[in-house]
């Protein structure tokens, strides 16, 4: 009896140290990305263009989502994890050519905001 009560202890402090181990729901799911794409052959705004996000989780890609941009050009990505092993990267496709943005993380905070995507007329 007495090791059944020990071992039911045992296991209810397990459980409760991986509870709070495990990070919490609100760490995930807030991250915010906007920003524009422009082009800077004529230094207009690029409406409707595909901006793709590459997600990674400790530099293995796990996944991407699109949007397109509206008539200013402007781009949005919401609900994203902030958690510190993420790691995400835009991409456009534009008149053929391919462009990549710098690697983006959210250290100490929840929004990457005014991500400027630069395009160059290519045809």
């Amino acid at each position: 009896m007495r090791m059944k009560k020990l071992l039911m202890i045992t296991f209810l402090l397990f459980l409760s140290l991986a509870w709070n181990a495990a990070p919490a729901s609100d760490e995930q799911g807030k991250g915010i990305i906007n920003g524009k794409v422009i082009n800077k052959t004529t230094g207009t705004a690029v409406s409707n263009q595909e901006v793709i996000l590459h997600k990674y989780l400790n530099q293995s890609e796990v996944g991407k989502e699109s949007t397109k941009t509206d008539e200013e050009g402007k781009f949005l990505f919401e609900n994203l994890s902030t958690l510190p092993d993420y790691t995400y990267n835009l991409y456009v496709k534009y008149q053929e050519a391919e462009y990549w943005g710098n690697d983006i993380t959210f250290k100490d905070k929840t929004a990457a905001e005014g991500i400027l995507l630069t395009v160059y007329d290519s045809i």
